[in-house]
């Protein structure tokens, strides 16, 4: 019996996170804004919304909208410890 290989690449689309000015963030969700996902939002394979910043809306296109069944990998941080988590998103946010 022979198994088939694929590469990451042909079987998913990697994006980039969102880029937004430090001034633009919130703490506090205000109206027109969406949270953004960092990598201390993924926590033992989950991902947890709490802790969310939150980034205009016009910073988030529709392809970066996390939804059910999506895959979400800390690519980049401040600390090398966390780069590598990923978490699979559940549910629709």
């Amino acid at each position: 019996m022979s198994m088939e290989t694929a590469t990451v690449g042909e079987l998913s689309t990697q994006l980039r996170g969102v880029t937004y000015e430090k001034s633009e963030a919130s703490r506090d969700p205000l109206p027109g804004y969406l949270g953004v996902a960092r990598a201390g939002n993924i926590i033992n394979g989950d991902f947890v919304t709490h802790d969310l910043i939150y980034v205009p809306g016009s910073r988030v296109s529709d392809k970066q909208i996390l939804r059910a069944g999506d895959v979400l990998i800390a690519a980049s941080s401040g600390s090398l410890e966390v780069v590598g988590k990923a978490a699979r998103i559940r549910s629709d946010t």
